[in-house]
């Protein structure tokens, strides 16, 4: 087989030709050997089942597509080690790993695997400093809503439910509440559910209202758990927000619709995947750049199922 020679273009445009008349297309590992550059970035991120992780994904999809981009995502809950996609002439090499809410260790661990110098920019509201970030204020969010159902609302018996996984991957949500609470002088009883689905939700928010009665506020650590425990509430015959007060956490849209609109923490999800793609963009082009860092805060959207005259 005789290679064409790369100045040869009248051949190279016959090629071409024929090529697209079979309905071939360009060999990824062939740009790759002949570039030394896949254009594929790594997406790792937990909880992929989730809307705010989907809303990831498709945003994150569309900023890399519009350079040229394409996209591997990996769902972080199901990976037992790192994979290495850092061999420079695989088809599948990353030229750089975009990262949301690392769980322990993986920041290591992808570096030992993949190489130091591999361009890695982490964020959401369990995020690294000693690397590029984009970090989430989820302990001012938190105490922004926790005030917000003691000040403007008068609660003083709050119900916090929250998945177990939130107590460690973003407990910074956690303390915020915990602690904003404890110096505001008010109760907050921790609705713990193991694996966070609604159905979950519903059945924990039955059961806490058979043993404690109803809370006159409630804050939940996602929108989706918030539906839950608000379809439970009223079921009881529970009014809200005149004897319970809700507060939801992601601002989704869906939101807007429920019987009683939620008041929700809306994350800066559009912010925080423009500032981490820029980042990484960055760090492709100038590995030697000083440390990317930005922390963004949520913002709060009060609607029907807070507001209340104070007591």
């Amino acid at each position: 087989m005789q290679l064409l020679r790369h100045d040869d273009w009248f051949a190279f445009s016959l090629v071409l030709a024929k090529a697209r008349e079979l309905g071939l297309t360009p060999s990824r590992s062939g740009q790759a050997l002949r570039t030394g550059r896949t254009y594929l970035v790594g997406l790792w991120i937990p909880h992929l089942q989730t809307q705010f992780s989907g809303s990831v994904v498709g945003q994150m999809q569309q900023h890399l597509n519009s350079r040229g981009f394409d996209v591997i995502v990996r769902n972080v809950d199901a990976m037992d080690s790192v994979p290495d996609y850092s061999h420079r002439n695989s088809p599948w090499a990353v030229e750089g790993v975009l990262i949301v809410d690392p769980p322990e260790g993986v920041i290591e661990s992808l570096k030992d695997t993949m190489g130091r110098d591999m361009p890695v920019v982490n964020m959401g509201g369990n995020y690294v400093t000693s690397i590029d970030y984009v970090g989430i204020d989820n302990y001012w969010g938190a105490a922004k809503a926790t005030e917000h159902l003691v000040k403007d609302a008068g609660c003083r018996k709050i119900a916090f439910a929250l998945n177990e996984a939130s107590v460690t991957l973003r407990r910074t949500r956690y303390e915020g509440v915990i602690n904003t609470a404890r110096d505001l002088g008010v109760e907050v009883t921790p609705l713990i559910l193991k694996n966070g689905t609604m159905a979950e939700a519903w059945h924990a928010t039955n059961e806490y209202l058979a043993s404690h009665g109803y809370p006159d506020g409630v804050f939940c650590s996602n929108d989706s758990i918030a539906l839950a425990v608000q379809s439970a509430l009223l079921r009881h015959g529970i009014k809200i927000p005149d004897e319970t007060a809700m507060v939801g956490c992601d601002g989704l849209e869906f939101t807007e619709f429920l019987p009683v609109t939620l008041t929700t923490l809306e994350l800066p999800t559009s912010e925080m995947c423009e500032k981490a793609f820029s980042f990484l963009l960055n760090r492709i082009e100038q590995k030697s750049l000083p440390k990317q860092e930005a922390v963004i805060k949520p913002r709060l959207i009060v609607r029907e199922s807070s507001s209340r005259t104070r007591r």
